[in-house]
């Protein structure tokens, strides 16, 4: 597992220094509490960095990690530059509008690569694409995934976990079958801090930012080349 540390971009601003004190409080009189995926125990993820407790960060992280765990760093593209706020990495970032170093600062669509990848993943991030862009491309997030699958070595996987609610084109696309995943796994919230393996038609109504200000449903997606 990534070496943990607390980036000092934390206390930048007014917020980030209450999720810090937050944070503090918590590992001091709160016990640690756990979820289920797959049968097996998940130990929700605290952080100070954006309060990951009250958001889907809490499972997203762990489950992640759990499916990133055979591979070799060398071997590793994020999609997002999400993990390095709360670990030191040493895999490849690819992120369109982070300029930092080890970030490859560019469109998914426009990488090229001198070797092919056996693991890529994204957190939170595929929702985005082609959504929050100007002009609005409502098809590119299935660009970006063929692009993705593209990049993968033969046997290849990519692991992406999607907040549902957020981009209405990508949650018609993934309950309708048409992002050609090899499996989806979902998660619904049933508490601010307490989520729960879930099936497709528990979340398929599931909404953004209205309740907790985050997601209700979470989905896993795998694809493999």
């Amino acid at each position: 597992m990534p070496e943990i540390y607390l980036g000092s971009s934390i206390l930048m601003d007014v917020a980030k220094s209450v999720y810090g004190f937050l944070y503090f409080f918590r590992k001091l009189y709160k016990q640690p509490s756990s979820f289920t995926f797959n049968n097996q125990q998940f130990t929700y993820f605290e952080h100070p960095y954006n309060g990951t407790w009250m958001n889907e960060r809490a499972i997203e992280i762990p489950v992640i990690l759990e499916c990133i765990k055979p591979y070799p760093p060398d071997t590793i593209l994020e999609l997002g530059n999400v993990l390095s706020h709360y670990f030191r990495v040493k895999h490849l970032i690819v992120d369109k509008y982070e300029h930092k170093p080890g970030v490859i600062a560019k469109d998914i669509l426009d990488v090229e690569l001198s070797k092919k990848l056996d693991c890529i993943f994204s957190i939170s991030t595929l929702e985005h694409i082609g959504w929050d862009e100007v002009p609005r491309l409502p098809g590119k997030h299935i660009q970006a995934i063929d692009k993705m699958k593209q990049l993968l070595s033969t046997d290849g996987k990519i692991f992406a976990t999607i907040p549902l609610g957020y981009n209405p084109y990508f949650d018609h696309d993934l309950f309708n079958e048409k992002l050609g995943c090899s499996k989806i796994s979902f998660f619904k919230r049933l508490s601010r801090e307490i989520w729960h393996e879930a099936s497709q038609d528990q979340v398929r109504d599931s909404k953004y930012g209205k309740k907790y200000r985050t997601t209700e449903g979470l989905a896993l997606c795998v694809w493999r080349k």
